[in-house]
């Protein structure tokens, strides 16, 4: 998925990621890669674009142009990072598109991740305040958002559930020793979806290996009936 990515922004302005279920069951959900693979490319490749990096974290809070604007704001404020001065006169400004398209140019080339869209409106705002040569990379759960990005749907990169070697993998790494029918049953139960397959592993390493059989069976039955994971530790209490 990364080098595809890598070849995708190589020739196209922007990309927008999607994701896609292939269990009806997790169709659409969250979870299956796109944040993950969009971090994976900006800490790869960042330093190939001169003007920088900037991570735009949008949410289903944010659908209008209206609720946007907070963003933009941000994204004005880093041009006057290292003038502690300007940058407190500034916290309360308001700043047009335009405004921040100019603070922004003239720096080379751009890459700019727009994390987690839930309208086409919103995005909208947030591309009027890019500059011509920024590069853009969407997450989106919705095609309409991703279709535009560009208006062309040769822009979308479809992530999908993982294959069965990578579910394994992904559940022994956090589950050692669990032996691979056991982790391939729990793969194929939890429909090869990543960031269930995390909690899985995470749930099998704290209730030990020689409880593995037990949590195994207890997740499958509670998936199965649509009751979820139930009560099971988070993975990470900070």
């Amino acid at each position: 998925e990364l080098a595809e990515l890598r070849a995708r922004l190589a020739f196209a302005q922007g990309v927008a990621l999607v994701a896609r279920g292939t269990s009806a069951a997790l169709r659409g959900q969250p979870g299956i890669g796109k944040t993950t693979l969009a971090a994976m490319y900006a800490e790869r490749y960042g330093t190939q674009y001169p003007g920088g990096v900037l991570w735009l974290d949008v949410g289903p809070d944010r659908r209008t142009p209206d609720l946007v604007a907070p963003i933009l704001q941000r994204i004005a404020t880093y041009a006057y990072d290292a003038d502690p001065q300007a940058n407190a006169l500034l916290a309360n400004a308001e700043f047009a598109a335009d405004a921040v398209k100019a603070l922004l140019s003239g720096h080379g080339a751009l890459l700019v991740v727009i994390d987690d869209v839930w309208s086409p409106a919103a995005l909208r705002a947030l591309q009027e305040a890019l500059p011509e040569n920024a590069c853009t990379l969407l997450t989106t759960r919705d095609y309409d958002v991703a279709y535009a990005l560009e208006n062309n749907p040769t822009a979308i990169q479809i992530l999908d559930v993982l294959s069965a070697p990578d579910a394994r993998l992904l559940l022994q790494k956090g589950a050692p020793g669990l032996p691979d029918a056991l982790a391939d049953t729990i793969a194929k139960g939890l429909g090869y979806h990543a960031q269930a397959l995390t909690l899985a592993a995470g749930a099998l390493a704290w209730r030990k290996a020689h409880n593995y059989a037990k949590t195994a069976a207890e997740l499958l039955r509670r998936v199965a009936a649509g009751e979820g994971f139930g009560g099971l530790p988070r993975q990470d209490k900070t």
